[in-house]
């Protein structure tokens, strides 16, 4: 019997809807990640804004190069 890890992962795109970020440059993402440190107390729009940049960042890293802010309010 295969094991988890040995099946294909289907695509981030099933899971979430990424068409506000713009076509990506490259196949299929089975998922992404972005690592965010910074001190725990920030006031609410800051921590916004930070995790706003932090998501284009990682989007734009994994071939989404149209993301942009903006998108995201």
């Amino acid at each position: 019997m295969p094991k988890a890890h040995d099946r294909p992962q289907p695509g981030l795109g099933t899971r979430i809807d990424l068409s506000p970020l713009g076509p990506p440059d490259r196949s299929v993402l089975s998922g992404m990640a972005v690592t965010i440190t910074v001190t725990p107390v920030l006031e609410h729009k800051e921590r916004q804004k930070l995790l706003r940049r932090a998501f284009v960042c990682m989007a734009y890293s994994f071939g989404y190069v149209e993301a942009d802010e903006d998108v995201l309010l």
